[in-house]
């Protein structure tokens, strides 16, 4: 029985056997070198994709809405969390805004300077504390990024002295007199050690690779271990392999390109740490890889030309958001009515804007700026004019307050005919002076309100003795309101509604009756005059112009009579306010349907504008018949 020793002499090829062996080695040498080349040249391009993209993510943060001391808080909290590559990319993005924003304070500073008189090269800029903050946390950062490229270069280099060291002992396994699965699980052991060492310089990782792949095959060509055990390694080399086309060939398929693009550069770096597949297979499995590779590269071009397409479309989407806003800025109003329906339409565009996604970055600053200075000079116009508004309501306010002191003054005076005259003009004056807020205008109305009243109750307590018998006139006003109610018509309206007209004249025509008992019997008497009114087969708008027609001659034999007719008024004012601005709204929210599921909804708005518009008329013809009583 021969040793172990005996049977790999026995193992050792002849001369021509070498040569031929070399000669593939060779030939595996080139084809790796050319391999690795291409591959270095694709993982470079990868690695500045990358990078490209997550600078454009870095970008996604919008810096200039930051003020210089979140600027410096955002430089520290970054530094606090340091991550090598990733905080380079913050700080530096951070430090350009940084500075944008000095240099723009500085500018502004100077130009104050000038304006004043100063001249440019006197000008010298106070600096910033921030600015000396800022310098600190940038030469922090600096002596961190050493620190941390220090380490990452020394275990770089660490790990290729590694990496030269298991070369070295697969070239001396060669030399081995252990027996040959000995020899070969050493070599594994060696293998895995390689593939669990991370990163080198990257000047010398082509190199490297290359002697990598010549110590395997010089191992294959020269161990001669068994026929058998080298079959099982290509064939588990080749089953690897062949799974990687496989996963390769799903990543083709996969929707999220980003994603299949970058684990496809994971599945070459695992090809290159597997070693050498049967002679007759190795062609056709490497074109099979390259094909899917190749369809991946060119979905993942695609889907860069598309990102781009679309960042193009989003620039023109967020360039007309800003024409619009330099329109509305182009406007002039001159109601707080105007000018906050202009800001709703503001609002509604910042929104969309905010549904846009990226543009180029190139155009990012730049479209960005534009749009806030025009959002900036919008809402400092509307400023201005509330500022100005609120001086005019202030002295609106001290006109109102001087009319309730001229009432005042007059309301215990006698002379019953020049006084109601003055008080009346006062009135008329009161109305003129414009509208002030709400908050103040109730308390000064009422005051007001309350002058007048003093002056009228005096002066109808003075002159009840001249309205004739009260008692009788209120017992006339009971015996109609009872008439009113016994009246029973046929089916003829328009006689029965000429009946209540008479109703009404006949009320009108009977004097005043005591003052405790007014209020009284005038609800009794509109109470009855409607139920005869609702039995009336009129049109319902009709219905409530009478309504408010009886309701406008109740009024007419009080003594404030023009106050209350200008008080419902002032209701129904509102009331078509209200209404007008619900037609408006909702005929926006209609620009915002599209046909399809919002169907229903679209005839329910449709609907409802409809009924608003038909109670939007008559509220105008209750205001026309007001106006005929004032």
């Amino acid at each position: 029985m021969m040793n172990s020793q005996e049977n790999l002499e026995n193992d050792i090829p002849s001369t021509s056997e070498n040569n031929e062996n070399n000669n593939k080695t060779k030939e595996v040498i080139d084809l790796l070198e050319s391999s690795t080349k291409k591959t270095q040249e694709e993982k470079e391009e990868i690695v500045s994709s990358i990078e490209k993209e997550n600078e454009e993510e870095s970008k996604n943060i919008d810096y200039h809405q930051f003020s210089l001391e979140e600027l410096v808080k955002k430089a520290n909290d970054a530094l606090n969390s340091y991550e090598y590559g990733k905080t380079k990319k913050e700080i530096d993005l951070i430090k350009s805004t940084f500075y944008s924003k000095i240099n723009a304070e500085i500018e502004k500073i100077k130009s104050k300077f000038i304006e004043d008189g100063g001249l440019a090269e006197d000008f010298l800029p106070k600096v910033n504390p921030l600015e000396e903050t800022f310098k600190e946390l940038l030469k922090i950062f600096k002596e961190k990024r050493a620190i941390a490229t220090a380490k990452i270069e020394k275990l770089k280099e660490e790990n290729y002295q590694k990496k030269i060291t298991i070369i070295d002992q697969i070239t001396n396994l060669v030399n081995s007199t252990e027996h040959f699965k000995t020899v070969y699980n050493q070599f594994k052991t060696l293998q895995q050690e390689w593939k669990e060492i991370k990163e080198v310089p990257q000047n010398k990782n082509n190199e490297l690779h290359k002697k990598y792949q010549f110590a395997l095959n010089l191992f294959y060509d020269y161990l001669k271990i068994n026929n058998e055990l080298r079959d099982y390694d290509l064939k588990h080399n080749l089953s690897q392999k062949l799974a990687i086309c496989e996963n390769a060939e799903q990543l083709s398929e996969d929707k999220n390109i980003r994603i299949a693009f970058t684990t496809l550069q994971d599945l070459h770096q695992k090809w290159k740490n597997i070693g050498p597949v049967p002679e007759e297979q190795k062609e056709d499995l490497w074109e099979r890889f390259k094909k899917a590779t190749k369809l991946i590269n060119k979905k993942f071009q695609d889907f860069q030309i598309d990102q781009k397409k679309i960042k193009t479309a989003n620039l023109t989407l967020k360039t007309q958001i800003c024409e619009l806003i330099d329109a509305l800025n182009a406007e002039t109003y001159t109601s707080p009515k105007e000018w906050e329906e202009a800001s709703k339409k503001i609002i509604e565009q910042q929104a969309q804007w905010r549904t846009i996604g990226m543009v180029p970055a190139k155009h990012n600053d730049s479209i960005y700026k534009r749009f806030k200075a025009a959002c900036d000079q919008f809402f400092k116009n509307k400023n201005d004019y509330y500022k100005t508004l609120k001086n005019k309501q202030k002295d609106q306010i001290a006109a109102k307050i001087d009319l309730i002191k001229q009432v005042e003054a007059l309301q215990n005076d006698t002379n019953w005919k020049e006084t109601t005259a003055k008080i009346i003009q006062l009135q008329k004056e009161w109305k003129k002076t414009g509208p002030i807020p709400r908050s103040k205008s109730e308390s000064l109305w009422k005051k007001f309100r309350a002058a007048c009243d003093v002056f009228f109750t005096n002066k109808e307590n003075a002159f009840k003795e001249i309205h004739g018998d009260e008692k009788e006139n209120l017992e006339k006003k009971k015996q109609l309101i009872e008439e009113i109610k016994n009246y029973q018509h046929d089916e003829d309206s328009k006689k029965a509604l000429e009946q209540l007209k008479e109703f009404q004249k006949r009320w009108n025509e009977i004097g005043y009756v005591p003052l405790k008992n007014k209020k009284e019997v005038q609800e009794q008497y509109r109470v009855a005059i409607n139920k005869q009114f609702d039995k009336l087969n009129i049109d319902i708008k009709e219905k409530d112009l009478i309504r408010l027609r009886v309701k406008l001659e109740g009024y007419k034999d009080t003594r404030d009579a023009e106050n209350q007719i200008l008080s419902e008024r002032y209701k129904i004012v509102t009331k078509l306010k209200h209404v007008e601005s619900d037609i408006q709204q909702w005929e926006n929210n209609i620009g915002f349907f599209s046909t399809g599921a919002a169907n229903t909804l679209l005839k329910e708005y449709q609907n409802k504008i409809e009924v608003a518009k038909k109670n939007m008329k008559i509220l105008k013809e209750k205001i026309k018949l007001i106006d005929s009583f004032l």
